[in-house]
């Protein structure tokens, strides 16, 4: 689909401030190594060592080989736009960041692929997505939340423009589910869109016959926020305790500590509950083969990486039919889904899988061959090819 001019601030693409052409992408979006012309692409997102999905998924990308340095014509780079920290600091590192992108001399990118989430994220992916039109790139926007539109519509007249203008731009816009498709459609009618599932790396999210499932253990992975439902969960642990159920539960994750530790002492579970705070890649994983269920009651999710990850593992899945959850939780076949608030439905689902070995046994099946598609090392395949496709289109390739 041909770009129709965009010029923000009367700036025509191609052409820098100054009336000079260092702004032109087919100038400088080549290097020679070893005497071939080599293209790049550059994945922007936040640091691969930050925490949340985004920066999991970039991971799984790195491990996959997306990011190699091989002998292909067209590379991958990445390119981190944000890191954890301090307001202020994120606010430094993100703008030094965006200059060093802009400003670039030579090397620049043919294609961009930007993940973007809500929030600060949307409009500073807007910026680049701005930089990357200017300088003739081809932009791949990949949206993660599920409710990213219902954010953005929210917005102010100012902010929904920014971000539309910028989504128009796109060559292609990735999403996580079918349904985000058909919204994207909807509102942006004349841009490609493509589902794009979230990759697990299949060398670290694996099954083990070694290690014993504890059939006590509930785990938890994510924000301590009411949105992701870990409040219902202690909740629901405690009705549990009070029948008599045998259970535990390790909820691994941070943000809002403080409010969770004062739901744990009113709630009286400090002797059933373990907080381990955010975990690393490995120990994501022998948590999920050691717990029994991996219980995640979201309030709203995209297509969340510890759902997927729990499937590699064969652990049975408790969560809500929200966002792209039912696309990979199917109810009795590999989890359980209930009404996002229900407690006594969480409860019940819990205690279920609890007390039935069997059932466990034929949802980690269930779990382990569903689990498939989600390969990192397929994911990436696709993603060549969507970034070979536009570099070959690319009228500054």
């Amino acid at each position: 689909m041909p770009h129709r001019q965009w010029r923000p601030f009367g700036i025509k693409p191609g052409i820098g401030v100054c009336g000079n052409a260092f702004m032109r992408g087919d100038l400088d979006t080549r290097r020679r190594v070893g005497g071939r012309a080599v293209k790049y692409v550059e994945v922007i997102g936040p640091h691969l060592n930050d925490k949340g999905g985004v920066s999991t998924v970039n991971r799984n990308y790195l491990s996959a080989g997306l990011f190699s340095d091989d002998s292909e014509d067209l590379r991958v780079r990445f390119f981190p736009s944000t890191r954890d920290g301090t307001l202020v600091a994120r606010a430094l590192y993100g703008a030094w960041r965006l200059a060093r992108f802009t400003l670039r001399p030579r090397g620049f990118p043919v294609v961009v692929h930007l993940h973007t989430s809500w929030r600060g994220s949307s409009v500073r992916k807007s910026l680049y997505a701005w930089v990357a039109h200017l300088r003739g790139a081809k932009i791949v926007f990949h949206i993660h939340p599920s409710r990213f539109y219902v954010f953005v519509d929210q917005q102010a007249p100012w902010f929904r423009r920014i971000i539309y203008e910028s989504l128009r731009r796109a060559d292609v816009i990735l999403v996580l589910t079918p349904e985000m498709k058909a919204m994207t459609q909807a509102r942006l009618p004349n841009v490609k869109v493509r589902v794009m599932p979230n990759p697990v790396d299949p060398g670290v999210f694996q099954p083990s016959d070694s290690v014993v499932r504890d059939s006590t253990h509930v785990a938890f992975f994510g924000r301590f926020a009411r949105e992701k439902g870990v409040f219902d969960v202690l909740q629901a642990v405690r009705l549990l305790h009070d029948r008599g159920v045998a259970v535990t539960l390790t909820l691994a994750g941070g943000k809002g500590d403080g409010e969770l530790v004062t739901t744990i002492e009113r709630l009286n579970v400090a002797e059933i509950v373990s907080v381990r705070g955010w975990l690393g890649t490995l120990a994501v994983a022998d948590l999920l083969r050691r717990c029994t269920v991996m219980a995640l009651p979201s309030y709203s999710e995209g297509l969340p990486m510890v759902l997927l990850e729990a499937m590699m593992c064969g652990t049975p899945i408790v969560s809500c039919p929200v966002g792209g959850v039912p696309l990979i939780v199917k109810n009795e076949r590999n989890g359980l889904l209930v009404p996002p608030g229900d407690v006594a439905a969480l409860a019940e689902a819990i205690g279920r899988l609890l007390s039935s070995p069997g059932l466990r046994e034929n949802m980690s099946k269930n779990n382990i061959s569903d689990a498939s598609e989600f390969r990192s090392d397929s994911v990436v395949r696709d993603l060549k090819s969507i970034y070979r496709g536009l570099a070959i289109s690319n009228r500054a390739a």
